[in-house]
């Protein structure tokens, strides 16, 4: 998952503009609009302003190529499992107050919305390369 995609992520998650989240960094609409389409590099310092904005973990945003699950682990790196009545637990997110939880569902949820449009194409060109398959078997090419 790369930057990009969870910049956007988040922020329509929060139902903001890109005007609004430029606002809250302190920068200009065309700074944090290059930030969204990969034209400019994030740095420590505005790092650490959107996992305060998000209430996130500032690798979160640091890392960029990692594995989705490995991503997920780092949001709930300050997590613990808690022990209720009849033997029930669930996670406390003692730096994100649970805030975490809900960013990983929704991106997990983009993922595998991209994946099942990724896998209705692959097979809809198998479906094309096997439709032209049997037609050359059936010229005898």
């Amino acid at each position: 998952m790369n930057l990009q995609f969870k910049l956007i992520s988040f922020r329509e998650y929060k139902n903001w503009q890109p005007e609004d989240v430029a606002n809250e960094l302190g920068l200009s609409l065309e700074s944090y609009t290059d930030l969204e389409k990969g034209r400019a590099k994030l740095s420590g310092t505005l790092a650490q302003k959107l996992s305060e904005l998000y209430h996130a973990p500032m690798e979160f945003f640091l890392i960029d190529e990692t594995p989705h699950y490995l991503q997920a682990e780092v949001l709930y790196s300050n997590c613990t499992i808690t022990s209720g009545d009849a033997g029930t637990s669930g996670y406390v997110n003692h730096q994100n107050n649970d805030r975490g939880i809900d960013e990983i569902l929704y991106l997990r949820k983009e993922e595998v919305k991209s994946l099942k449009q990724q896998i209705e194409y692959l097979q809809q060109q198998n479906n094309k390369l096997v439709a032209a398959l049997g037609e050359r078997v059936k010229l005898g090419v």
